[in-house]
């Protein structure tokens, strides 16, 4: 599946995060909060991130206006980044492909990044010097996350949904959320909301002068149709 990530400003095109999902037997759609807590804690987690990150290079190798059709989001667990064999063969696919890197965009939340800084750093590193874009998910949960801002070499800041959903009636979130767009200005690094699901939010967004907005009110998730309909399967051995 696929949610936009609109563009407030006017002067971008918009980009996509992509969500896994599991088709059960009988058709149920099943989303990745229900699954992937398990999948991780079986260690299929890295294969599943590898899966996706292969189906979206394939995507982009084969889409015909890559000029104006923005880029991939993609998460990755912390299994994948932390597991140096995992990251020798991501660098491996990332070398062996003839698709826009720079149409993808990898991303991990900040808690994760910072329970592991140097993987997290080490990861970044690996990513935009492929010519992948990199993100932080969640941001401003944590007590440090100003500080975390000049630690970590990104493109985008996601604002957690949490400040986010408050804009409107805390005037403490505004000016947590104002300062951070402030400073992520100044250290050249998009911010996008998310979990926008009312007019009122989205109406402080742009206020705020935030350039990217992500959630109901803008956009459900939705399959992929442009994508080839296979369903990712990692098997057990």
């Amino acid at each position: 599946y696929s949610q936009s990530v609109i563009c407030l400003t006017g002067n971008g095109v918009g980009h996509r995060e992509l969500l896994a999902r599991i088709v059960s037997h009988d058709g149920e759609i099943i989303e990745s909060r229900q699954f992937f807590g398990v999948a991780e804690s079986l260690g299929l987690a890295p294969e599943i991130d590898l899966r996706i990150i292969e189906k979206v290079l394939e995507h982009i190798g084969k889409e015909e206006d890559s000029a104006d059709s923005g880029r991939y989001f993609v998460n990755l667990s912390r299994r994948s980044f932390t597991e140096p064999h995992w990251l020798a063969r991501f660098r491996a696919m990332l070398s062996e492909t003839s698709a826009d890197l720079g149409k993808l965009v990898l991303e991990i939340s900040e808690t994760t990044a910072m329970s592991n800084v140097d993987a997290a750093k080490t990861l970044f590193e690996t990513v935009r010097e492929a010519g992948c874009g990199c993100a932080i998910d969640n941001f401003g949960t944590g007590f440090s996350s100003m500080y975390y801002l000049k630690q970590f070499d990104v493109d985008y800041l996601k604002v957690d949904g949490s400040l986010s959903r408050e804009l409107p009636t805390d005037e403490a979130s505004r000016l947590f959320v104002r300062t951070l767009c402030d400073v992520s200005r100044g250290l050249n690094k998009e911010v996008i909301a998310e979990r926008v699901e009312t007019s009122d939010v989205l109406a402080e967004l742009r206020s705020l002068g935030i350039g990217y907005a992500q959630g109901h009110f803008v956009g459900r998730p939705r399959p992929c149709i442009t994508f080839d309909g296979e369903a990712a399967r990692v098997k057990t051995r």
